[in-house]
Protein backbone atom coordinates (compact mmCIF):
# COMPACT_ATOMS: atom_id res chain seq x y z
CA UNK A 1 0.00 0.00 0.00
CA UNK A 2 1.37 3.40 -1.02
CA UNK A 3 1.95 6.03 1.85
CA UNK A 4 1.66 9.46 1.96
CA UNK A 5 5.22 9.81 2.25
CA UNK A 6 5.92 7.21 -0.02
CA UNK A 7 3.52 8.91 -2.75
CA UNK A 8 5.27 12.29 -2.19
CA UNK A 9 8.38 10.67 -2.74
CA UNK A 10 6.76 9.44 -6.00
CA UNK A 11 5.90 13.14 -7.51
CA UNK A 12 9.52 13.99 -9.01
CA UNK A 13 9.66 10.48 -10.69
CA UNK A 14 6.47 11.21 -12.30
CA UNK A 15 6.97 14.48 -13.41
CA UNK A 16 10.52 12.97 -14.67
CA UNK A 17 8.61 9.79 -16.66
CA UNK A 18 6.06 12.84 -17.58
CA UNK A 19 9.16 14.72 -19.33
CA UNK A 20 10.76 12.16 -21.21
CA UNK A 21 7.16 11.04 -22.58
CA UNK A 22 6.78 14.79 -24.04
CA UNK A 23 10.19 15.22 -25.44
CA UNK A 24 9.68 11.31 -27.06
CA UNK A 25 6.34 12.29 -28.14
CA UNK A 26 7.58 15.33 -29.93
CA UNK A 27 11.09 13.97 -31.00
CA UNK A 28 8.75 11.04 -33.23
CA UNK A 29 6.35 13.46 -34.77
CA UNK A 30 9.29 15.39 -36.12
CA UNK A 31 10.99 12.32 -37.59
CA UNK A 32 8.07 11.13 -38.59
CA UNK A 33 7.50 14.09 -41.07
CA UNK A 34 10.47 12.66 -42.77
CA UNK A 35 10.74 9.22 -41.72
CA UNK A 36 7.23 7.56 -42.24
CA UNK A 37 6.78 4.59 -40.16
CA UNK A 38 9.41 5.53 -37.76
CA UNK A 39 7.49 3.97 -34.08
CA UNK A 40 6.27 6.45 -31.38
CA UNK A 41 7.43 6.24 -27.51
CA UNK A 42 4.61 4.98 -25.20
CA UNK A 43 4.12 5.24 -21.91
CA UNK A 44 6.00 2.11 -20.99
CA UNK A 45 8.74 2.60 -23.01
CA UNK A 46 9.11 5.62 -21.82
CA UNK A 47 9.03 4.56 -18.01
CA UNK A 48 10.92 1.65 -18.30
CA UNK A 49 14.01 3.61 -19.98
CA UNK A 50 13.94 5.98 -16.35
CA UNK A 51 16.76 5.72 -14.60
CA UNK A 52 17.15 5.57 -10.51
CA UNK A 53 19.31 8.96 -10.72
CA UNK A 54 16.14 11.13 -12.53
CA UNK A 55 14.53 11.25 -9.20
CA UNK A 56 14.48 10.03 -5.48
CA UNK A 57 13.30 6.70 -5.54
CA UNK A 58 11.28 5.73 -2.33
CA UNK A 59 12.89 2.49 -0.45
CA UNK A 60 9.69 0.65 -1.01
CA UNK A 61 10.21 0.96 -4.61
CA UNK A 62 13.83 -0.27 -4.72
CA UNK A 63 13.48 -3.53 -4.14
CA UNK A 64 10.77 -3.86 -7.15
CA UNK A 65 11.64 -7.26 -9.75
CA UNK A 66 12.22 -4.83 -12.24
CA UNK A 67 14.43 -2.12 -12.35
CA UNK A 68 14.26 1.17 -14.33
CA UNK A 69 17.03 1.05 -17.44
CA UNK A 70 19.01 4.20 -17.58
CA UNK A 71 17.74 6.33 -20.16
CA UNK A 72 18.92 9.16 -22.40
CA UNK A 73 16.14 11.00 -24.06
CA UNK A 74 19.08 12.55 -26.81
CA UNK A 75 21.50 9.57 -26.78
CA UNK A 76 20.61 8.17 -29.94
CA UNK A 77 18.76 11.53 -31.86
CA UNK A 78 20.69 14.05 -30.36
CA UNK A 79 21.58 17.18 -32.31
CA UNK A 80 24.67 16.87 -34.42
CA UNK A 81 25.12 13.26 -33.51
CA UNK A 82 26.15 10.88 -36.23
CA UNK A 83 24.09 8.05 -35.82
CA UNK A 84 21.21 10.62 -35.87
CA UNK A 85 18.85 9.85 -39.09
CA UNK A 86 17.56 13.74 -39.08
CA UNK A 87 21.54 14.88 -39.40
CA UNK A 88 23.11 12.41 -41.17
CA UNK A 89 24.77 13.51 -44.69
CA UNK A 90 22.80 14.06 -47.49
CA UNK A 91 23.96 11.15 -49.70
CA UNK A 92 23.43 9.13 -46.27
CA UNK A 93 19.60 10.29 -45.75
CA UNK A 94 19.17 9.38 -49.41
CA UNK A 95 20.93 6.40 -49.73
CA UNK A 96 20.25 4.82 -46.35
CA UNK A 97 16.60 5.98 -45.29
CA UNK A 98 15.55 4.92 -48.81
CA UNK A 99 16.88 1.13 -48.02
CA UNK A 100 13.04 0.24 -47.45
CA UNK A 101 11.47 1.13 -50.75
CA UNK A 102 13.25 -1.61 -53.24
CA UNK A 103 10.96 -0.23 -56.08
CA UNK A 104 10.84 3.02 -57.75
CA UNK A 105 9.49 4.28 -61.01
CA UNK A 106 9.77 7.32 -63.30
CA UNK A 107 8.15 10.05 -66.13
CA UNK A 108 9.69 12.56 -67.87
CA UNK A 109 8.18 14.95 -70.61
CA UNK A 110 10.80 15.33 -73.39
CA UNK A 111 11.38 18.26 -75.37
CA UNK A 112 13.92 17.12 -78.19
CA UNK A 113 15.56 18.53 -81.06
CA UNK A 114 16.26 15.78 -84.17
CA UNK A 115 18.70 15.53 -86.96
CA UNK A 116 17.18 17.30 -90.39
CA UNK A 117 17.66 15.22 -93.43
CA UNK A 118 18.81 16.15 -96.53
CA UNK A 119 16.48 16.12 -99.24
CA UNK A 120 17.19 17.30 -103.25
CA UNK A 121 15.11 20.24 -104.57
CA UNK A 122 11.43 19.50 -104.64
CA UNK A 123 9.02 22.36 -105.33
CA UNK A 124 10.57 25.24 -107.57
CA UNK A 125 8.66 28.80 -108.51
CA UNK A 126 9.31 30.94 -111.31
CA UNK A 127 8.91 35.06 -111.22
CA UNK A 128 5.47 36.17 -112.14
CA UNK A 129 5.07 36.44 -115.58
CA UNK A 130 7.48 33.90 -117.08
CA UNK A 131 5.91 32.42 -120.29
CA UNK A 132 4.88 28.64 -119.80
CA UNK A 133 7.49 27.93 -123.00
CA UNK A 134 10.12 29.92 -120.63
CA UNK A 135 10.87 26.73 -119.02
CA UNK A 136 9.24 27.88 -115.41
CA UNK A 137 10.93 26.12 -112.60
CA UNK A 138 13.61 24.64 -114.06
CA UNK A 139 17.00 25.19 -112.11
CA UNK A 140 19.41 27.39 -113.39
CA UNK A 141 17.23 29.57 -115.00
CA UNK A 142 17.28 33.20 -113.86
CA UNK A 143 13.60 32.76 -113.36
CA UNK A 144 13.54 30.17 -111.27
CA UNK A 145 13.12 30.52 -107.42
CA UNK A 146 13.61 26.99 -105.01
CA UNK A 147 10.63 26.85 -102.63
CA UNK A 148 12.29 23.53 -100.63
CA UNK A 149 15.46 22.15 -101.14
CA UNK A 150 18.69 21.11 -98.85
CA UNK A 151 17.20 19.95 -95.50
CA UNK A 152 13.87 19.72 -93.75
CA UNK A 153 13.87 21.31 -90.44
CA UNK A 154 12.23 18.45 -87.53
CA UNK A 155 11.74 21.22 -85.70
CA UNK A 156 10.74 20.96 -81.63
CA UNK A 157 9.15 17.05 -80.84
CA UNK A 158 7.44 16.49 -77.63
CA UNK A 159 7.48 12.95 -76.62
CA UNK A 160 7.95 11.00 -72.95
CA UNK A 161 10.14 8.76 -71.10
CA UNK A 162 9.31 5.80 -68.56
CA UNK A 163 11.46 4.25 -66.68
CA UNK A 164 11.37 1.66 -63.52
CA UNK A 165 13.23 -0.57 -61.35
CA UNK A 166 13.47 -2.89 -58.61
CA UNK A 167 16.46 -3.66 -56.25
CA UNK A 168 17.49 -7.13 -55.49
CA UNK A 169 18.82 -6.02 -52.15
CA UNK A 170 17.84 -3.19 -49.41
CA UNK A 171 21.55 -2.23 -49.44
CA UNK A 172 20.49 -1.43 -53.47
CA UNK A 173 24.00 -3.10 -54.42
CA UNK A 174 22.41 -5.31 -57.17
CA UNK A 175 19.05 -4.27 -59.61
CA UNK A 176 17.16 -4.48 -62.44
CA UNK A 177 15.55 -1.40 -64.46
CA UNK A 178 14.13 -0.88 -67.97
CA UNK A 179 12.99 2.27 -69.09
CA UNK A 180 11.26 3.54 -72.72
CA UNK A 181 10.92 6.71 -74.58
CA UNK A 182 9.41 7.71 -77.73
CA UNK A 183 8.29 10.78 -79.78
CA UNK A 184 6.94 11.14 -83.13
CA UNK A 185 7.00 14.59 -85.82
CA UNK A 186 5.39 15.06 -88.60
CA UNK A 187 4.48 17.83 -90.57
CA UNK A 188 2.52 19.39 -93.61
CA UNK A 189 3.57 21.71 -95.97
CA UNK A 190 1.42 23.05 -99.25
CA UNK A 191 2.50 25.22 -101.81
CA UNK A 192 -1.16 26.21 -103.62
CA UNK A 193 -1.81 28.12 -106.93
CA UNK A 194 -2.53 30.35 -109.13
CA UNK A 195 0.96 31.10 -108.83
CA UNK A 196 3.65 29.00 -110.89
CA UNK A 197 4.71 25.74 -109.07
CA UNK A 198 7.25 23.28 -110.48
CA UNK A 199 8.55 19.67 -109.44
CA UNK A 200 12.20 19.50 -110.90
CA UNK A 201 14.65 16.91 -111.90
CA UNK A 202 17.54 15.69 -114.30
CA UNK A 203 16.23 14.65 -117.48
CA UNK A 204 18.36 11.35 -118.89
CA UNK A 205 17.46 10.57 -121.96
CA UNK A 206 19.14 9.45 -125.59
CA UNK A 207 17.61 12.94 -126.76
CA UNK A 208 18.52 15.03 -124.46
CA UNK A 209 19.98 15.25 -120.56
CA UNK A 210 19.72 18.28 -118.46
CA UNK A 211 17.89 20.10 -115.88
CA UNK A 212 13.93 19.67 -116.41
CA UNK A 213 10.86 19.97 -114.30
CA UNK A 214 7.27 19.07 -114.32
CA UNK A 215 5.00 21.93 -114.45
CA UNK A 216 2.02 21.68 -111.85
CA UNK A 217 0.61 25.39 -111.68
CA UNK A 218 0.75 28.19 -114.08
CA UNK A 219 -1.85 30.97 -114.43
CA UNK A 220 -1.82 30.10 -118.21
CA UNK A 221 -2.39 26.36 -117.90
CA UNK A 222 -2.84 24.64 -114.62
CA UNK A 223 -4.24 25.22 -111.33
CA UNK A 224 -2.39 23.33 -109.37
CA UNK A 225 -0.75 22.48 -105.49
CA UNK A 226 2.11 20.55 -104.23
CA UNK A 227 2.16 18.98 -100.52
CA UNK A 228 5.14 17.66 -99.07
CA UNK A 229 4.66 15.51 -96.23
CA UNK A 230 6.88 14.08 -93.96
CA UNK A 231 6.83 12.10 -90.33
CA UNK A 232 9.31 10.46 -88.14
CA UNK A 233 8.62 7.97 -85.28
CA UNK A 234 11.39 7.49 -82.85
CA UNK A 235 11.77 4.96 -80.01
CA UNK A 236 14.25 3.58 -77.59
CA UNK A 237 14.16 1.23 -75.10
CA UNK A 238 16.56 -1.14 -72.93
CA UNK A 239 16.51 -3.25 -69.92
CA UNK A 240 19.72 -3.45 -67.80
CA UNK A 241 21.38 -4.91 -64.56
CA UNK A 242 22.84 -2.62 -61.94
CA UNK A 243 25.80 -3.07 -60.20
CA UNK A 244 27.00 -1.01 -57.55
CA UNK A 245 30.68 -1.03 -57.76
CA UNK A 246 31.57 2.27 -55.52
CA UNK A 247 30.16 4.13 -52.79
CA UNK A 248 31.39 7.48 -51.27
CA UNK A 249 30.60 9.94 -48.85
CA UNK A 250 29.17 12.15 -51.50
CA UNK A 251 27.17 9.20 -53.59
CA UNK A 252 27.27 5.90 -55.40
CA UNK A 253 28.83 4.75 -58.74
CA UNK A 254 26.97 1.50 -60.50
CA UNK A 255 28.03 -0.38 -63.51
CA UNK A 256 25.03 -1.63 -65.93
CA UNK A 257 24.93 -3.90 -68.18
CA UNK A 258 21.52 -5.13 -70.67
CA UNK A 259 20.27 -5.18 -73.82
CA UNK A 260 19.29 -2.42 -76.04
CA UNK A 261 16.27 -1.77 -78.31
CA UNK A 262 16.16 1.34 -81.11
CA UNK A 263 13.92 2.40 -84.08
CA UNK A 264 13.81 4.98 -86.31
CA UNK A 265 10.53 5.45 -88.67
CA UNK A 266 10.35 7.94 -91.08
CA UNK A 267 8.26 8.91 -94.00
CA UNK A 268 8.64 11.66 -97.07
CA UNK A 269 5.76 11.74 -99.72
CA UNK A 270 5.10 14.48 -102.49
CA UNK A 271 1.99 14.42 -103.86
CA UNK A 272 0.75 16.48 -106.83
CA UNK A 273 -2.49 17.38 -108.29
CA UNK A 274 -2.90 19.92 -111.09
CA UNK A 275 -6.33 21.15 -113.43
CA UNK A 276 -6.93 21.64 -117.08
CA UNK A 277 -7.42 25.24 -117.27
CA UNK A 278 -7.25 25.89 -120.77
CA UNK A 279 -7.67 24.29 -124.09
CA UNK A 280 -4.37 25.33 -125.42
CA UNK A 281 -3.08 21.63 -124.41
CA UNK A 282 -4.24 19.41 -127.64
CA UNK A 283 -6.22 16.64 -126.66
CA UNK A 284 -6.87 17.28 -123.32
CA UNK A 285 -10.35 19.23 -121.70
CA UNK A 286 -11.14 21.61 -119.46
CA UNK A 287 -11.54 20.19 -116.10
CA UNK A 288 -8.71 17.25 -116.65
CA UNK A 289 -7.04 16.25 -113.39
CA UNK A 290 -4.06 15.18 -112.92
CA UNK A 291 -2.44 13.69 -110.00
CA UNK A 292 0.72 11.67 -108.55
CA UNK A 293 2.45 10.85 -105.44
CA UNK A 294 5.98 9.73 -104.70
CA UNK A 295 6.88 8.16 -101.29
CA UNK A 296 9.90 7.30 -99.69
CA UNK A 297 9.85 5.19 -96.48
CA UNK A 298 12.30 4.26 -94.07
CA UNK A 299 12.80 2.06 -90.54
CA UNK A 300 15.55 0.95 -89.22
CA UNK A 301 15.43 -1.07 -85.99
CA UNK A 302 18.69 -1.81 -84.09
CA UNK A 303 19.45 -4.88 -81.10
CA UNK A 304 22.65 -4.62 -79.13
CA UNK A 305 24.15 -5.26 -76.30
CA UNK A 306 24.39 -2.44 -74.10
CA UNK A 307 27.22 -1.35 -71.71
CA UNK A 308 27.12 1.75 -69.78
CA UNK A 309 27.85 3.58 -65.92
CA UNK A 310 26.10 5.89 -63.87
CA UNK A 311 27.25 8.32 -61.03
CA UNK A 312 24.72 9.75 -58.80
CA UNK A 313 25.68 12.53 -56.31
CA UNK A 314 23.96 13.98 -53.87
CA UNK A 315 23.98 17.79 -51.41
CA UNK A 316 21.39 18.45 -49.09
CA UNK A 317 17.79 17.94 -50.95
CA UNK A 318 19.53 17.88 -54.21
CA UNK A 319 21.14 15.41 -56.25
CA UNK A 320 22.91 14.92 -59.48
CA UNK A 321 23.00 12.10 -61.90
CA UNK A 322 25.06 11.46 -64.51
CA UNK A 323 24.62 8.38 -67.21
CA UNK A 324 26.76 7.17 -70.03
CA UNK A 325 25.63 4.19 -72.03
CA UNK A 326 26.80 2.48 -75.29
CA UNK A 327 25.28 -0.20 -77.22
CA UNK A 328 26.96 -2.33 -79.80
CA UNK A 329 24.46 -4.43 -82.38
CA UNK A 330 22.82 -5.03 -85.54
CA UNK A 331 21.26 -2.16 -87.63
CA UNK A 332 18.55 -3.35 -89.88
CA UNK A 333 17.23 -1.47 -92.63
CA UNK A 334 14.42 -1.48 -94.50
CA UNK A 335 13.63 0.97 -97.37
CA UNK A 336 10.50 1.19 -99.10
CA UNK A 337 9.93 2.92 -102.54
CA UNK A 338 6.37 3.63 -104.12
CA UNK A 339 4.24 5.44 -106.21
CA UNK A 340 1.12 6.22 -108.34
CA UNK A 341 -0.58 8.54 -111.29
CA UNK A 342 -3.83 8.93 -111.33
CA UNK A 343 -5.72 10.96 -114.67
CA UNK A 344 -9.36 11.31 -114.99
CA UNK A 345 -10.62 12.89 -118.14
CA UNK A 346 -14.43 14.20 -117.30
CA UNK A 347 -16.69 12.12 -117.46
CA UNK A 348 -14.68 8.97 -118.30
CA UNK A 349 -13.15 7.15 -114.36
CA UNK A 350 -10.04 7.76 -113.83
CA UNK A 351 -6.84 5.91 -114.86
CA UNK A 352 -3.80 4.61 -112.55
CA UNK A 353 -0.71 3.69 -113.16
CA UNK A 354 1.99 2.65 -110.88
CA UNK A 355 5.17 4.86 -110.37
CA UNK A 356 4.73 8.79 -109.81
CA UNK A 357 7.19 11.22 -110.97
CA UNK A 358 10.62 10.37 -108.73
CA UNK A 359 9.34 6.71 -108.56
CA UNK A 360 9.44 4.38 -111.65
CA UNK A 361 9.72 0.94 -112.21
CA UNK A 362 13.63 1.18 -111.93
CA UNK A 363 13.43 2.05 -108.51
CA UNK A 364 10.60 0.98 -106.65
CA UNK A 365 10.16 -1.49 -104.26
CA UNK A 366 11.46 -2.99 -100.91
CA UNK A 367 15.20 -2.99 -100.16
CA UNK A 368 16.71 -4.50 -96.76
CA UNK A 369 20.06 -4.28 -95.58
CA UNK A 370 22.10 -4.85 -92.06
CA UNK A 371 24.71 -2.84 -90.88
CA UNK A 372 27.09 -3.04 -87.59
CA UNK A 373 26.15 -0.06 -85.59
CA UNK A 374 26.53 2.11 -82.31
CA UNK A 375 24.23 3.84 -80.29
CA UNK A 376 25.59 6.18 -77.26
CA UNK A 377 23.42 7.88 -74.92
CA UNK A 378 24.97 11.00 -72.72
CA UNK A 379 22.74 12.36 -69.75
CA UNK A 380 22.71 14.73 -66.83
CA UNK A 381 19.94 15.09 -64.47
CA UNK A 382 19.55 17.41 -61.41
CA UNK A 383 16.87 16.11 -59.13
CA UNK A 384 15.33 18.27 -56.53
CA UNK A 385 13.42 15.71 -52.96
CA UNK A 386 10.15 17.01 -52.32
CA UNK A 387 10.00 14.36 -49.52
CA UNK A 388 12.00 11.21 -48.88
CA UNK A 389 10.09 9.52 -51.65
CA UNK A 390 9.32 12.15 -54.02
CA UNK A 391 12.21 13.66 -56.30
CA UNK A 392 11.20 16.34 -58.82
CA UNK A 393 13.91 16.36 -61.70
CA UNK A 394 15.22 18.22 -64.76
CA UNK A 395 18.05 17.43 -67.07
CA UNK A 396 19.52 17.16 -70.74
CA UNK A 397 19.61 13.86 -72.78
CA UNK A 398 21.74 13.20 -76.24
CA UNK A 399 21.31 10.24 -78.35
CA UNK A 400 22.84 9.01 -81.18
CA UNK A 401 22.46 6.36 -83.96
CA UNK A 402 25.21 5.01 -86.29
CA UNK A 403 24.15 3.75 -89.99
CA UNK A 404 20.38 4.53 -90.64
CA UNK A 405 18.48 5.30 -93.90
CA UNK A 406 16.26 8.66 -94.07
CA UNK A 407 14.04 9.39 -96.74
CA UNK A 408 15.81 12.00 -98.90
CA UNK A 409 19.16 10.31 -99.00
CA UNK A 410 16.92 7.76 -100.93
CA UNK A 411 15.64 9.93 -103.76
CA UNK A 412 17.63 9.62 -107.84
CA UNK A 413 16.75 12.99 -109.16
CA UNK A 414 18.24 11.37 -112.61
CA UNK A 415 14.91 9.92 -114.15
CA UNK A 416 14.30 8.74 -117.95
CA UNK A 417 10.63 9.51 -118.42
CA UNK A 418 10.31 6.89 -121.39
CA UNK A 419 8.84 4.44 -119.08
CA UNK A 420 5.90 7.19 -118.21
CA UNK A 421 2.70 4.95 -118.08
CA UNK A 422 4.23 1.64 -117.84
CA UNK A 423 5.81 2.42 -121.50
CA UNK A 424 9.01 0.26 -122.22
CA UNK A 425 12.15 1.57 -120.99
CA UNK A 426 14.28 3.40 -123.32
CA UNK A 427 17.75 4.24 -122.60
CA UNK A 428 19.30 4.28 -119.54
CA UNK A 429 17.69 2.73 -116.43
CA UNK A 430 16.64 5.60 -114.64
CA UNK A 431 15.66 6.54 -111.34
CA UNK A 432 17.81 4.08 -109.62
CA UNK A 433 18.03 2.74 -105.98
CA UNK A 434 21.38 3.32 -104.08
CA UNK A 435 21.22 2.86 -100.44
CA UNK A 436 22.69 5.88 -98.77
CA UNK A 437 23.30 5.51 -94.86
CA UNK A 438 24.18 8.39 -92.13
CA UNK A 439 23.89 8.66 -88.57
CA UNK A 440 21.19 10.43 -86.93
CA UNK A 441 20.84 11.73 -83.70
CA UNK A 442 18.28 13.58 -81.12
CA UNK A 443 18.72 15.55 -77.59
CA UNK A 444 16.50 17.81 -75.27
CA UNK A 445 16.05 18.81 -71.93
CA UNK A 446 13.39 16.71 -69.75
CA UNK A 447 11.20 17.16 -67.10
CA UNK A 448 9.86 14.76 -64.77
CA UNK A 449 9.39 13.29 -61.40
CA UNK A 450 10.86 10.08 -59.28
CA UNK A 451 8.46 7.92 -56.81
CA UNK A 452 10.29 4.94 -54.49
CA UNK A 453 8.09 2.46 -52.80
Amino acid sequence: MLTKSNASGMMPLLACVLSCLVTSQVKAQFAGAFYPGASTPTITSAISQVSYADAAVPSNLSSMSTPFSAFDPYQTNAVGSSSSPLFQTASAQRFESARGGRFWASAELLTWWMDDYSIPPLVTSAVPGTLATASPGVIGQANTRILLSDSLDQGVSLGGRFAAGFYFDREHNTGIQASVLGFQDDELRSFTGPTILARPFYLVEQAFSGEDAELISHPDLYNGRIDVYHETEFFLGDVLLSRRVCRDCNGIMNLLVGYRYGRLDECLRITDTRTVTTTTIPGVPIGTVFGEFDKFQTENHFHGAELGVSRELCSGPFSLDLLFKMALGNMHTNVSISGQTTATVPPAAAVVNNGGLLTQATNIGTYESDDFAIVPELGARLGYHLTQRIELTAGYSFVYFSQVARPGDQIDRNLNLTQLGGAPLVGAPFPQYRLVKTDFWAQGINFGAQLSF
